[in-house]
């Protein structure tokens, strides 16, 4: 088993991190698009626009609410099963050393697959969440010209939200089958 820490943390943090990979690709690839469907055109200033960017909005806070119910932790799951996964590959590496072996560098994947958690978690608070409230504010008819550049900026944004799940679990689940 090498230096690899135990299963039943590995294993649900590298679980973790394709589940929000999924949902993230959903949400870039079905539900952007389908909130979309039949939206009028910006240029259209007519009454049907504020009328489909107030809707948007409403629509906007339920994908919200089930985003943050799953995103959020989650992915504090898989930033501490990877940091303890980690921790304990660094000891047993330190622990191996000690006994005259030669060690190994596993640890330092699960502390990117980390890293890469914890990018996605400061881009949805830094990049994605002023973009979140201009959408939730199309429910009070506020800026209806841009609401669909809002969903569309959005969906290109959360592509980071798609990426560092997939690197991170991928990155570990190679470490790990490399152990076996």
């Amino acid at each position: 088993m090498g230096n690899s820490p135990p299963n039943a943390i590995l294993g649900p943090a590298i679980a973790c991190s394709f589940i929000l990979f999924g949902n993230a690709m959903t949400q870039s690839s079905t539900t952007v698009p389908a909130l979309l469907v039949d939206f009028p055109r910006p240029s259209c200033s007519c009454p049907a626009l504020a009328s489909a960017a107030r809707h948007l909005g409403r629509q906007w806070r339920i994908c919200r609410a089930a985003d943050r119910f799953v995103f959020r932790p989650i992915n504090t799951l898989s930033v501490a099963g990877y940091v303890c996964a980690s921790w304990i590959a660094r000891r047993r590496r330190d622990g191996e050393l000690l006994a005259g072996g030669t060690g190994g560098t596993r640890w330092v994947v699960y502390a990117l697959a980390a890293a890469c958690h914890v990018v996605g978690m400061v881009h949805a608070a830094v990049n994605m969440r002023w973009l979140e409230e201009r959408i939730l504010e199309l429910e009070d008819g506020v800026d209806a010209v841009l609401a669909e550049w809002y969903v569309r900026r959005w969906g290109v944004g959360n592509l980071l939200r798609v990426f560092m799940p997939l690197l991170a679990g991928s990155m570990a689940l190679r470490a790990r089958l490399r152990d076996c």
